[in-house]
């Protein structure tokens, strides 16, 4: 299992706030001594503020949420590590590697 809280307060985007929680199952597809891939996917529920001049556009709903991470050691010193993750709603997705 998976609870995964996000708050982003970044006047550079056009929105004023976006909140984002979400739950759901997380698991291994494999795991050995040189690296390992994990994945979690669950609903959740979104709260932003969008900019509209002097007003702001409020907007909730519903979200689905999936990660997958990639962790590879080369040696003692070196690992590779890749996240990305994508929330979808009806209007509005939002990816990150």
């Amino acid at each position: 299992m998976f609870i995964y809280g996000e708050y982003e307060n970044n006047r550079f985007n056009g929105f004023r706030y976006q909140a984002t929680i979400s739950a759901g199952w997380s698991s291994r597809f494999w795991h050995d001594k040189h690296s390992q891939l994990k994945y979690s996917f669950g609903p959740g529920y979104i709260i932003s503020a969008i900019e509209q001049g002097n007003k702001d556009e409020d907007n909730k709903g519903l979200i689905g949420r999936a990660a997958m991470e990639y962790k590879r050691k080369f040696s003692e010193h070196t690992m590779f590590l890749r996240l990305v993750s994508i929330q979808i709603d009806q209007e509005f997705n939002k990816t990150e590697s």
